[in-house]
Order: structure tokens, then sequence, then C-alpha cells
């Protein structure tokens, strides 16, 4: 059953529990962390965030990522 992230954010706020809305690589796509009793991570992806995560994780948009990757100059 799909959750929305208000609902996410309920539980974590009645339960004391950690919950943050965080962008993960270069802009590639959001989640929500979800902290279980504040020790546990579990990544939720409520049906508003579920688009671009899929966009992302295509075979072609991981390739073009890698590659992007690649051609970004090294710290010395």
């Amino acid at each position: 059953m799909p959750i929305s992230t208000t609902q996410i954010q309920a539980i974590a706020s009645r339960e004391g529990w950690r919950m943050l809305h965080c962008r993960r690589g270069d802009n590639y796509f959001d989640v929500i962390e979800f902290w279980v009793e504040n020790q546990l991570l579990i990544e939720l992806l409520p049906p508003e965030l579920v688009d671009r995560y899929l966009a992302f994780m295509s075979p072609e948009s991981l390739v073009a990522a890698a590659q992007a990757a690649a051609q970004q100059p090294t710290a010395a």
C-alpha cells in the first residue's frame, strides 16, 4: 500500500524518529531516510518520488551518469 511523504512524516513525528528528505547524487533522485528507533535506516520511495527514481535507474541513464562521472577531473 503506497504511503505519502506526509504520512511518513506523521509516523516519524509520532514515534520521535528521524526522517529526512534527501537528494542522492548530483540531483539524480530523492528518497526519504526513515530512521527506525533512530538507529536503523530505511530508504523509502513514496509515490511522488518514484518517477524520477525510475527514470534515473534506467540502463541508458545509468550509462550516461557513469560516462559523465568518468569525464570529471579527479582531485589531486
